[in-house]
């Protein structure tokens, strides 16, 4: 504001009578600029909500909708011959295993390949073997090649591993090699180990089978056959008998029978029982009914919240006059209430509720959340849920798919729908429509509300336009008036002086 010194020639207080004039007219510029507070309070409001109910959409809902998340299974093993994993889909039930023999991968383990003289120099894993001759029981020559189970080792795609290579360089590319096996040097032995990365006979049924071969200068050279002091544990595949069914010659100790991960240990005879994790699900349960609960109180505390008319927004210079905890105890008041009522939410909630109480047909029959002991409270709780544990266990232990289909069944149709599922569809309407009505933290000039305060914040302007040319009119009639007085006390004193 243009700072003037006025009331000289009156002794008026010119600043404060235009100050006076003006609050008056200012008046309907103060409640627009209240207008547009409320609206401002009113989308952040809105946001909040739309973030508590995205994150129980996309964060909770996604997880409750999905029927494994109520299909967990427990496990229980008798004797010590195989241990078992039982999947989401598992079938409950008893199996029967009696293993013969575990299937068992091939082994080499190769004679001492460093040199036997006294006072040979150390083997050095990083260096050449061409080049160790003296460290070597059996030297390499750079021409030497190694083949295993029947493939060229190659050191790239252009040339194969050979004896200018190092014992390290040979062992990286006999791992990374299609022989199927892998290989490590134990330094304090002078041994190279060779196993197959698979269990059961290396080709199959063929002979032979049961060990890894070799062959090629540098395979003497790393004593890696029977002649030259290699020892072979031999590979054998698996036999064993489930639920009657007598299975041979596999090659891996790893079975999955009805979705339960069985894995062979030892022979013996073992049972393995499955049935449904009774624990989890009810705690997934409990889980659901909680975090939709907690929604539910969230959104009818917020449209029943009591609403303060007498505490408009504050207007700056209603601000100037008061301490800071002052204002915001005033501001907790004028935000209150600003979503009473609220039709969106109020849809939000009832759609929730419908999804809640209405049955979904299960194989032809309608079932509702209270044949498995979830139960709506008193009128008044709006709509809270109750877990009657005992029987939500029993339903359970009865049938676990019909806990399963009734949360997360996946229909053709709302009434085959799950109740978590119909939330998650339901939802997701309410959010587009609360973003259509106030935006986003990053857009929100084409909202309803955003409409709203670009119409407010023209109208604003034009009337602070307005507001700036009517003081400058009443101060130009004030300074007119002064400009009078000050010429009639002038003429005024020259008469006085006339007559002395």
């Amino acid at each position: 504001m243009v700072q003037r010194i006025t009331g000289l020639a009156s002794g008026m207080d010119i600043d404060t009578m235009v100050q006076k004039m003006m609050a008056a007219r200012r008046i309907p510029v103060d409640k627009m600029n209240q207008n547009k507070q409320t609206l401002q309070w009113q989308t952040d409001a809105y946001r909040d909500i739309n973030l508590k109910l995205n994150d129980f959409r996309n964060n909770k809902l996604s997880n409750y909708r999905l029927e494994g998340a109520y299909s967990a299974k427990t496990v229980a093993v008798t004797g010590d011959s195989v241990i078992a994993k039982a999947t989401s889909n598992a079938t409950p039930g008893t199996m029967d295993i009696s293993v013969t023999r575990v299937a068992i991968a091939a082994n080499t383990v190769s004679g001492d390949i460093r040199s036997t003289v006294i006072g040979a120099p150390a083997l050095d894993q990083t260096k050449d073997l061409s080049t160790q001759s003296t460290a070597l029981a059996n030297p390499a020559s750079a021409t030497d090649t190694l083949t295993i189970n029947g493939k060229v080792i190659m050191f790239d795609s252009t040339r194969t591993v050979n004896g200018s290579d190092s014992l390290n360089i040979i062992i990286d590319a006999i791992n990374k090699s299609d022989a199927g096996v892998s290989a490590f040097y134990d330094s304090l032995s002078g041994k190279l180990g060779v196993t197959a990365k698979n269990t059961g006979l290396v080709n199959g049924t063929s002979a032979n089978s049961d060990t890894i071969s070799f062959s090629g200068n540098l395979a003497t050279t790393l004593k890696l056959n029977t002649t030259n002091g290699a020892v072979n544990k031999l590979a054998n595949n698996a036999d064993y008998t489930l639920n009657g069914v007598n299975i041979t010659n596999s090659t891996s100790n790893n079975v999955n029978q009805l979705n339960v991960n069985i894995t062979l240990v030892k022979s013996g005879v073992s049972t393995i029982t499955v049935k449904s994790d009774a624990d989890a699900i009810v705690n997934q349960v409990k889980s659901f009914v909680t975090d939709y609960n907690d929604i539910i109180k969230t959104f009818n505390d917020k449209i029943n919240e009591p609403t303060y008319l007498d505490f408009k927004p504050l207007t700056d210079n209603q601000r100037k006059n008061m301490k800071d905890v002052d204002i915001t105890n005033w501001e907790t008041k004028a935000k209150s209430g600003l979503l009473k009522g609220d039709n969106g939410i109020q849809k939000v909630l009832s759609d929730m509720r419908f999804d809640v109480m209405t049955p979904v047909n299960i194989n032809g029959k309608d079932t509702t959340l209270a044949s498995i002991g979830i139960t709506s409270g008193t009128w008044q709780e709006k709509g809270k849920l109750y877990i009657d544990e005992t029987k939500l266990r029993k339903a359970i232990e009865d049938n676990p798919d019909v806990v399963s289909k009734l949360l997360a069944g996946k229909g053709s149709d709302y009434a085959h729908t799950g109740v978590a599922v119909r939330m998650y569809d339901d939802t997701k309407k309410e959010l587009d429509t609360i973003t259509a009505k106030v935006g986003t933290a990053y857009s929100s000039f084409n909202s309803v509300i955003g409409k709203q305060l670009t119409q407010l914040n023209t109208e604003i302007n034009k009337q602070n336009i307005k507001m700036t040319s009517l003081e400058t009119m009443y101060y130009n009639k004030f300074s007119a008036m002064e400009k009078a007085i000050s010429k009639f006390n002038s003429q005024s004193a020259q008469l006085a002086s006339a007559f002395k």
